[in-house]
């Protein structure tokens, strides 16, 4: 069991690191100038971080981090091709060590280990359908979780709410 667990462990970390952009996955890098221009199709091609394992969004270095990006890029294998050749902000996951993942994250990663090993291990198509059922339910409460760790925005109110020509409601 422990070999059939260990052949496929990394890559099911991997896996559910790249299903969420989990904050503790992400990192910013700006890579300053492209590393040559493709054949055809766009005029310049960046190197991704080496440690990458998905580009989650890619802006030019004059862009705020909160400004919308409308960059067109896209990821092809090692790089990243763009039209921008004065230098590129990148967001993107790549492989957490395990010891630092968070348990929310942990149990999602051990059930979807689980799904991946079962029929190998216990021949049983039910197990795993009912493993991959959890498998979703658990994804969706962690990246809730995720979702609500970090910073706080403050929601602004256009104007101002008259709370006085409030009326209460009754149901009979």
């Amino acid at each position: 069991i422990s070999v059939t667990c260990n052949i496929h462990f990394q890559q099911i970390v991997d896996w559910v690191l790249m299903e969420k952009n989990w904050k503790i996955a992400t990192k910013r890098a700006a890579l300053a100038t492209p590393d040559g221009v493709p054949v055809y199709g766009w005029s310049s091609y960046y190197t991704k971080p080496s440690d990458c394992l998905k580009v989650v969004d890619v802006r030019t270095t004059s862009l705020k981090d909160d400004d919308p990006s409308n960059t067109d890029w896209q990821d092809e294998g090692g790089a990243i091709v763009c039209d921008i050749d004065t230098g590129i902000k990148v967001k993107y996951l790549y492989s957490v060590a395990v010891a630092s993942i968070p348990n929310h994250i942990v149990k999602v990663i051990a059930i979807k280990l689980a799904e991946t090993v079962c029929i190998p291990i216990t021949n049983s198509k039910s197990l795993k359908e009912d493993l991959a059922i959890e498998y979703d339910r658990e994804l969706k409460k962690a990246s809730s979780l995720d979702a609500g760790q970090g910073r706080t925005r403050v929601i602004r109110s256009s104007g101002l709410v008259d709370v006085s020509t409030t009326r209460s409601l009754s149901i009979t």
